[in-house]
């Protein structure tokens, strides 16, 4: 069994693919369509259809894992939508042809259950360290109201990633979080702690 997990953004759309011996084979990156206009559609549409076939070539994955994109005004809102889920919609046509799986999962599906699984309490959640920035609410130490401080978050891949000297993005991460996602959905059996 081999699960592809797909993280799509705008600027960078990932992916992490699982084998089966549910560890990571592959991770990395496919090219993104950076316009809609005109002129560049043919030549964007292409290139990314050419990554998204060599990526499903190599693997021959059994189920895709996709991370829906949900709107999010503060995060760009309307023209990031548009271009990620144009993306999506390419990758589906791809995915659909060759008979894979397919679970499109929104970001707050796979991530609760990651932070059930390992007992992360509160909002903030990753899969590879970094950097977030936290809003903190007026108090006797912040009597002019809101700021914000930059904070250092753990991420459940961490562990491997250092035992193993290994690095990836925190999109790579999120794509091996996709992909353990699905192994869970189709086994039961949670892998991210064994994975890398």
């Amino acid at each position: 069994m081999h699960i592809l997990g797909l993280d799509p953004g705008k600027n960078s759309f990932a992916f992490a693919v699982i084998n089966q011996n549910a560890k990571v084979c592959d991770h990395g990156f496919v090219r993104t369509v950076t316009s809609l206009s005109v002129k560049d559609i043919r030549d964007e549409t292409t290139r990314f259809l050419i990554d998204i076939d060599r990526l499903l070539d190599k693997h021959q994955p059994e189920l895709v894992v996709i991370e829906r994109m949900q709107h999010r005004p503060h995060l760009g809102g309307g023209s990031v939508v548009e271009m990620i889920n144009v993306m999506i919609g390419l990758a589906l046509a791809k995915i659909f042809a060759r008979g894979c799986g397919i679970l499109m999962v929104p970001a707050s599906t796979w991530k609760s259950h990651m932070k059930k699984t390992h007992g992360i309490k509160g909002k903030l959640f990753t899969m590879v360290g970094q950097k977030m920035t936290i809003k903190i609410k007026p108090g006797p130490d912040n009597p002019k109201g809101y700021k914000t401080k930059g904070v250092w978050v753990e991420g459940i891949l961490d562990p491997q990633l250092k035992a193993g000297g290994i690095q990836i993005s925190t999109h790579e991460g999120d794509a091996c979080g996709l992909s353990a996602f699905g192994w869970y959905s189709i086994t039961r059996i949670c892998i991210e702690d064994r994975m890398l």
